[in-house]
């Protein structure tokens, strides 16, 4: 009894497995479209804008271009 419950169980989850690898495979390539975004028609310029750095120097944006930039903001309440 309990080997046939084990059976019947792997079939459900290759059978579901199978479906959603061919989900995966047929989803749109975009991934903007796919997460229902818009991109923007063409680029823009990044306002002039600059932080200091961890020795107090001031670094603009505009240092980056052509780079990858992530920029992290948080704060403590």
């Amino acid at each position: 009894m309990q080997e046939k419950w084990v059976l019947g169980l792997a079939v459900v989850l290759c059978v579901w497995l199978a479906e959603s690898v061919s989900r995966v495979q047929a989803a749109d390539a975009d991934p903007f479209a796919a997460a229902g975004l818009e991109r923007f028609p063409r680029a823009f310029p990044i306002p002039e804008v600059g932080l200091p750095d961890p020795e107090g120097q001031h670094v603009a944006l505009r240092s980056f271009k052509g780079q990858a930039l992530l920029m992290n903001f948080w704060t403590t309440w």
